[in-house]
């Protein structure tokens, strides 16, 4: 590898490492005080492809520096394989998953009363990754299995490729028009009580900016394969940055939103940071030495007005 390429995966890897305790420590705070509605169990939904997102990245960019010789490359291929086929799976599940996000969000401003129908949705998002699982591992077995004509899996390909085009387009569109309505609609909503409006505005200013890391970040994707599709050059370097530098920075910027916009996930982190480094029991430790010394200057003064009586 030359120097460029080795600062790219360098770099995409860095990404991958920062965001997986990051997505982790957001995940845990999740699971143990906050699943109780759609949006906190949507965001546990995302939070964890985030997660997968960046453990994949790093096992791609690692398989670059191991050394590789006739014994182990066909092991190491169909890992590093595996690796892409997970990256991929879990970025479409990623933005599908914030699709749905901005898409509830939008329904609860606007029609506040609506029930939304959380099994539909739990089936829709197990529809979609599905049917891009079964894809993208169709795709793998066929690269993988050398009896199989290279047309065939050309053709698989651009099918695949197509797939991904389509589902990325529809899905940016919803995410612009969702946000497009909830911003108006928490506009307009002034009869509803103070402290709702102010909830609802926390939390739909939290989805604008995870929507808005998704558009930014996912749009150079977006041509990219758009350019695939109809056969246009696009240079190596520029396909790698939008795909594993770009997209692997999203995943690991979004736990950091969680950790902006949260009060008590803040809470939860400064609680694990004390733990971790041993701070909390120097505190417990001065505290009950106050209260020691609180108890000893009590008895001393009760001694004294026995002593006087």
């Amino acid at each position: 590898m030359d120097a460029g390429e080795v600062l790219r995966v360098v770099t995409s890897g860095l990404v991958g490492i920062v965001g997986t305790p990051a997505n982790l420590v957001s995940l845990t705070y999740f699971f143990k005080h906050d699943r109780t509605t759609l949006g906190s169990r949507l965001l546990i939904l995302l939070n964890s492809f985030d997660l997968v997102v960046c453990i994949s990245a790093i096992g791609v960019n690692v398989f670059y520096f191991l050394p590789s010789n006739a014994s182990n490359l066909k092991t190491f291929g169909i890992t590093e394989n595996i690796f892409k086929v997970l990256f991929k799976i879990s970025i479409q599940c990623t933005g599908f998953t914030t699709c749905l996000l901005t898409i509830t969000r939008s329904i609860s401003l606007v029609k506040p009363f609506y029930q939304i129908n959380q099994f539909r949705v739990a089936t829709a998002l197990l529809v979609h990754a599905i049917i891009i699982s079964v894809m993208e591992i169709l795709v793998l077995i066929l690269m993988l299995t050398r009896s199989v004509p290279w047309d065939i899996y050309r053709k698989a390909s651009y099918i695949m490729l197509n797939v991904e085009l389509v589902d990325l387009i529809l899905i940016f569109l919803l995410v612009v028009i969702s946000n497009i309505f909830s911003v108006a609609s928490l506009r307009k909503s002034q009869s509803i009580a103070v402290n709702n409006h102010a909830i609802a505005k926390q939390a739909t200013i939290t989805v604008f900016i995870l929507s808005t890391l998704f558009c930014s970040l996912n749009l150079a994707l977006i041509v990219i394969l758009l350019c695939l599709s109809i056969e246009v050059f696009i240079p190596p370097t520029v396909s790698w940055i939008a795909m594993w530098l770009a997209l692997p920075l999203n995943s690991a910027l979004n736990p950091l939103v969680y950790i902006w916009r949260k009060e008590p996930l803040r809470r939860y982190l400064m609680d694990k940071i004390k733990c971790c480094s041993g701070s909390h029991n120097v505190e417990k430790g001065h505290t009950l030495g106050h209260h020691s010394r609180s108890k000893t200057a009590q008895n001393h003064t009760v001694s004294y007005l026995e002593s006087e009586n």
